[in-house]
């Protein structure tokens, strides 16, 4: 029954051209699906999928300034519910492949999470890891549609990366900093050198950027783990060769 009355308001809200839902409709709408989502733990996966792809297929005909609303006044309450069912994801990850609404979901949900950096040191690791793997999304959708989203990403990419470092060495879980910046390194290094924006905002950063590493490296000297993935960073700063080997 659910599942069909979506797929009643979907036909309406492409036939209305999006007008169907206001922020005061949208809201309780995104809040009620991602309530059912997160309790149906004997849901049928091919019903799960087909309820996820319903769901986006209606968000992403809502007007821009509907779904900005939405997701910019709900993340927090959509990451409390992908803790408890983690497929939740899924539906974001949708989200990000589509290209109208690509800008609007990245953008909102960066500064959502850049907004909210000094918190992850201090985080559970469940959410810890949701809100990481929220990270890599946002980066790597950024190659399917560099065009529009790479200067979205150079525009958090200083704050991300130079406020990680005064973070990492007060929280209690620093590790989870220093994974952020390898999934962010990674992200910029496949990109196969097509940045040119986010190594502009990276080469400026350098200096301090090594300083800060090598810091953290001498005071990581008997954390093997810690260690490794600070010599990983140091190896994989996304910037091109002539500027590192000075």
């Amino acid at each position: 029954l659910i599942l069909q009355g979506l797929k009643v308001c979907n036909i309406n809200i492409r036939r209305t051209g999006g007008r169907l839902f206001d922020g005061e409709l949208a809201i309780p709408f995104f809040e009620s699906c991602i309530r059912i989502l997160s309790r149906c733990e004997g849901m049928d996966p091919k019903e799960e999928k087909e309820f996820m792809e319903l769901v986006t297929l209606i968000l992403q005909d809502l007007d821009l300034h509907v779904f900005q609303e939405l997701w910019s006044q709900r993340l927090d309450f959509f990451f409390e519910h992908v803790c408890k069912r983690h497929n939740l994801l899924h539906l974001m990850q949708i989200l990000f492949m589509n290209k109208p609404i690509s800008q609007t979901i990245v953008s909102t949900t960066l500064q959502h999470l850049s907004d909210k950096l000094d918190e992850l040191g201090e985080m559970d690791e469940v959410p810890a890891s949701i809100i990481l793997r929220v990270y890599k999304m946002t980066f790597t959708v950024v190659s399917l549609h560099a065009d529009i989203l790479e200067p979205i990403l150079a525009s958090h990419l200083g704050r991300l990366i130079m406020d990680s470092f005064p973070l990492a060495a007060k929280s209690s879980h620093p590790l989870y900093y220093f994974h952020l910046m390898r999934a962010l390194f990674r992200a910029i290094g496949s990109g196969g050198g097509r940045y040119e924006q986010l190594y502009r905002e990276v080469l400026p950063l350098l200096p301090e950027m090594l300083d800060c590493l090598n810091r953290q490296l001498n005071a990581a000297s008997s954390d093997s783990v810690t260690r490794d993935l600070l010599v990983e960073l140091c190896l994989t700063v996304p910037l091109r060769l002539p500027h590192l080997l000075p």
